[in-house]
Parts: structure tokens; C-alpha cells; sequence
């Protein structure tokens, strides 16, 4: 295990770097430290534009920050805090970390407004379809409606330092939010070092602070769902800027030789029915980016383009199809297609 997880972290790295060579061209060399890590079930590298000394603790204070996160916010760690509040009794309240508080709030927030297409409570119908896909076999109507009964009865009071459930047998996944808050947490830190420019990469998410070396921006692919290669790049300008993407391609439940999306829907307890095949995200905050990616994909475009324009949220999002993309104005002057992708840009006030 130890052997795959470090063949991982070495893949991740050779990656991230022909990412960074084929999207800046011959700029000079400039001091930089990096870093693989396996947490939170993926492999994550951070990129640090400084000298080896600074650079090397900040890397070593980011490692402590991500096993922390991880052990408190994994679903399958049984000591933490999601963990224990999935076997609690309804009614009992469990003490958490102020962090596990923080990520629940902002998960409700995106919940009601989302109309419950995000939904941490969807962990019934996660372990449902987990179990069809060990057994080859679609879970039944009636096995689908009883947990979607439960998603819908788990109702999550999140005060101060305690979580209380309403329901026994409900339970929660962080896995669409939490690593967008553990960017967070990175930025925060990374953000008071006087860092000139930082890359951190958790899978499909991609956080940047400041600047390149000489002032350049960075600039992040997006992959192209129905291959190997990238749909276009996007310019991040921000100050600090976080890129999410959540896609159907990512991880599947193979079920009868048929492969279906992990991502569900919690209000039908099904693989999204819609035209996306993935969507991202660009905000300022890495766990609003996350959840809203995965809210994006499963109400479809158009409610998704209704919630941008809502002013719910301030964030700015790319629509993958198969027949092209759809952008937010916001990323008009940030996206540059490849190859004969069709693109079209959005204005906030409807036409």
C-alpha cells in the first residue's frame, strides 16, 4: 500500500510540473519547493514558489494541517468527528471540532439554496450504490425510496461546538466539500508567509495564491471529459482563486457492464438525468467551489445558471456538454478554448 500511495504522489508530481512547463512557456528557473501528499483519499501536491528553507516549512506545516483535517473530517476514520456523529442516536448531541461546525454550515447553506441538489446527508444512497456496485446489481426501487427517506429526514443542528441528528439512521459524506475547505485552511495559512505565489492541487481542485515568478498569472487546464486532453485553460487572476471540478468521468459504479456516475442526485437518489458531463467552479472559496460544483452538475444548466444569477453565491462557472461549453461573462476574458470546442458566454441579466 505504502508502494502505490508513493508511485501516486511520484505520478502526481511528474503531472503537475508538464502541466506547469506546457502552460508558461521558457520562463526562467525561479526557487520552488514541492510536495506530494496522500490525504483525504487523493493525492494532493503543493506547489510553493520560495527557497528550499521556507519552503520546506511551510510544506512540513501544510502535511500536519491536511492529516489533521483528514482525521477529523473523513467518513471512513472511525474517531472522527463525521464519524461519530454517523453513529450517533437521534437527538444526541456530539462534541466536534469548530472546523466540522464551519464545513456543516456552509453545507446547509448551499443545500437550501441548491433546492437539495447538495447534500452531505446523501451518504444512504452513497453506501447503497457502493454496495450494488460490489454486488453487480441496480439497486431496487424500494431500497432507493427507503434511503431516500432517510437523506430527507436528516436534519443536522450544528451550534457551537456540538451536531445533533434528527433521525438514527441518517448519515453524512464531506467528500463533496471537505477538500475545498482543507484549501482553504492551506490559503489562509500560505496567505500571511509573504509567499510570492503558491499551486495546490487536490485531484480535480486547483487553489493559487498571488502570482507566478515575474508577475505571471497562473493558468490551470481543464480537462476534457470525453478524453485525454483539455477543453481550454483558465487564467486565474485572482488574489486567491480556487478552480473546482466535479464531472461524471471522475470515479463510476460499474453495475452490468454499465458505468454509472458516483455523484447522485439526493433528491431522487439516482445518477443526475441532465446534458452535463462536468462542471467548474471558480471563486474565492475552496469548500463554496466544491459544493457548488457538485450542485452545478446535478440540477443541470439551466437551474444552474439560475442560482448564478441569483446572487445566492458570488462565483463564476463553466458548463461542459458534449456538444460544448457554456460560460458565466465572468471567465470571458479568463478561458481560452482548444481545438473546435463550441463556446458561449452568459450575461447575468437575462436576455
Amino acid at each position: 500500500m505504502k508502494r502505490n500511495i508513493k508511485r501516486l504522489c511520484s505520478l502526481a508530481l511528474a503531472v503537475a510540473l508538464l502541466l506547469t512547463v506546457a502552460l508558461s512557456g521558457c520562463a526562467p528557473k525561479q526557487p520552488m519547493c514541492e510536495r506530494a501528499v496522500f490525504a483525504m483519499d487523493t493525492v494532493i501536491t503543493l506547489r510553493l514558489y520560495t527557497d528550499e528553507t521556507q519552503g520546506t516549512q511551510l510544506l512540513d506545516r501544510c502535511e500536519r494541517e491536511l492529516i489533521s483535517l483528514d482525521a477529523t473530517l473523513s467518513r471512513t476514520k472511525s474517531e472522527s468527528d463525521v464519524a461519530r456523529i454517523n453513529a450517533a442516536a437521534a437527538g444526541e448531541c456530539v462534541s466536534v471540532s469548530p472546523e466540522t461546525v464551519v464545513v456543516l454550515t456552509l453545507a446547509e447553506q448551499v443545500r437550501l439554496a441548491s433546492d437539495g441538489a447538495f447534500n452531505v446527508a446523501v451518504e444512504p444512497l452513497g453506501a447503497l450504490w457502493r454496495t450494488a456496485d460490489g454486488e453487480d446489481s441496480i439497486p431496487t426501487i424500494e431500497k432507493i425510496n427507503s434511503a431516500l427517506e432517510i437523506v430527507q429526514q436528516t436534519d443536522l443542528l450544528a451550534e457551537d461546538t456540538t451536531v445533533t441528528k434528527a433521525v438514527s439512521q441518517g448519515s453524512v459524506d464531506l467528500g463533496g466539500i471537505g477538500k475545498g475547505y482543507a484549501m482553504d485552511c492551506l490559503l489562509s495559512q500560505l496567505s500571511v508567509t509573504g509567499l510570492q505565489g503558491a499551486l495546490i492541487t487536490f485531484g480535480s481542485n486547483v487553489a493559487v495564491l498571488g502570482q507566478k515568478p515575474g508577475g505571471e498569472p497562473f493558468r490551470v487546464a481543464v480537462r476534457d471529459p470525453d478524453g485525454e486532453g483539455i477543453v481550454g485553460t483558465l487564467q486565474m487572476q485572482a488574489i486567491m482563486g480556487v478552480l473546482s471540478v466535479s464531472g461524471h468521468y471522475e470515479r463510476t459504479y460499474t453495475v452490468g457492464g454499465e458505468h454509472y456516475s458516483h455523484i447522485l442526485d439526493p433528491r431522487t437518489g439516482m445518477p443526475p438525468a441532465n446534458e452535463l458531463q462536468s462542471v467548474a467552479v471558480l471563486c474565492e472559496s475552496g469548500a463554496l467551489a466544491d459544493a457548488l460544483s457538485t450542485a452545478l452538475l446535478v440540477m443541470g444548466e439551466q437551474q444552474g445558471l439560475a442560482l448564478w444569477r441569483s446572487g445566492a453565491f458570488q462565483f463564476e462557472a463553466m458548463f461542459i456538454r458534449e456538444d460544448g461549453v457554456t460560460l458565466t461573462e465572468g471567465l470571458r476574458d479568463c478561458f481560452e478554448s482548444v481545438g473546435n470546442v463550441r463556446v458561449s458566454y452568459v450575461e447575468r441579466a437575462e436576455p
